[in-house]
């Protein structure tokens, strides 16, 4: 008489389940979420396109100098009457070989979220205007 075929005992939980077809985090949209920017409101916007046409000639005069300087830069937005605490200035982040290029970045924050950021270096004056980012600052952390 023939043996029945042996039978495969079933786990008591079923194995876990391959759901992403890449190498990365679980939750990226998640993960990502700091880098949208909600768009601005009216008076926001025009708060912030105010501001960049008020400081653009004065950073176009910087790095016409060659003016690179963290004080000379953050004095440009203070002199048009926006408050100190409100402005943000730090040197270029310095390369693999631990030179630093010449240059500032800067923002200025203003109304409930609205930003005026950008760079001065030699030949370039960068002024942008947005929205906060998903964690409620104008450039993205060094950790990014």
């Amino acid at each position: 008489m023939a043996q029945p075929p042996p039978s495969t005992p079933v786990p008591s939980t079923p194995a876990p389940q391959r759901t992403r077809d890449h190498d990365g985090p679980p939750n990226p949209v998640e993960n990502n979420r700091w880098k949208h920017r909600p768009p601005l409101s009216a008076g926001d916007h025009a708060a912030a396109l105010t501001a960049a046409g008020l400081v653009r000639p004065e950073l176009e005069r910087l790095c016409r100098e060659r003016i690179f300087g963290l004080d000379a830069a953050r004095g440009v937005f203070t002199a048009a009457g926006y408050p100190a605490n409100d402005v943000h200035v730090q040197p270029f982040t310095a390369s693999a070989d631990g030179a630093t290029p010449p240059g500032v970045v800067y923002t200025l924050r203003l109304g409930d979220r609205a930003c005026v950021m950008g760079h001065v270096r030699p030949d370039e004056v960068l002024l942008v205007v947005d929205g906060t980012n998903g964690e409620g600052t104008c450039i993205e952390a060094r950790s990014h």
